[in-house]
């Protein structure tokens, strides 16, 4: 009790970081003209201090993940964040 009414400790531990587990950009990938300008615009825009957040939405089967992993995948490279989270939302519950 007394030595917590003091607060005079040491910091003993660190918190782990999480890990990004996407496949690094290349793999089974061919990077499209258009595709790279977008990964660019969209890299430029998660460089403002202002956003912290994507959402990407579309048909299916039009690359959205593959999109999203490289996404992933640069920032983490670049060191935009400390953690990188992708999410799937789906109209299913599965």
């Amino acid at each position: 009790s007394q030595v917590l009414a003091e607060g005079k400790f040491d910091t003993i531990s660190y918190r782990v970081p999480a890990q990004v587990t996407v496949m690094p950009y290349g793999r089974g990938y061919e990077a499209l003209d258009s595709r790279t300008s977008m990964l660019t615009a969209i890299m430029m825009e998660l460089k403002n201090p202002n956003n912290s957040i994507i959402g990407v939405y579309g048909m299916g089967g039009v690359g959205k993940t593959k999109l999203v992993e490289q996404l992933a995948w640069q920032a983490k490279n670049d060191r935009l964040f400390s953690v990188v989270a992708m999410a799937t939302i789906t109209d299913s519950p599965d």
